[in-house]
């Protein structure tokens, strides 16, 4: 049990984390940023090419014309809904197996594993970006 803990949570968790630690030692260990623009031309074509790639994702986002302010509400929370649905159905699961037997082992870790991909979804990327602007 602790080894599946350890795969599917700690590790995952943590990754990111030791990735920018080891990019951020071969970068000290080498003197020079490697991902940094070296001229202004390379910095302002880096900037175009990330305001066109937020662009695209802006247009796969957006609603079609004409459709109804319920069903755009609604196409816009489906994903958080789901991911509470997940997540709650998840603690449910776990009190209830508390007290019921029938309830196989790998059924709790297969919930988890979900409520644990829905969390990170709603929540892993800021909290990644605000660990990575406090570092």
């Amino acid at each position: 049990m602790i080894e599946t803990l350890i795969g599917t949570t700690i590790l995952p968790a943590i990754l990111p984390a030791l990735t920018d630690g080891l990019k951020l030692g071969i970068r000290k260990v080498l003197g020079a940023p490697m991902t940094k623009p070296k001229t202004v031309e390379e910095e302002v074509k880096l900037i175009q090419a990330n305001t066109e790639r937020l662009r695209a994702i802006a247009e796969l986002d957006k609603p079609e014309v004409g459709i109804h302010p319920f069903v755009a509400n609604y196409r816009a929370l489906f994903r958080y809904v789901l991911a509470t649905l997940v997540i709650g159905s998840t603690m449910l699961l776990t009190f209830v197996s508390l007290d019921d037997p029938t309830v196989k082992n790998y059924t709790i870790t297969y919930m988890f594993d979900m409520a644990r991909s829905a969390f990170f979804f709603a929540y892993g990327d800021r909290v990644y970006r605000n660990l990575k602007k406090g570092g």
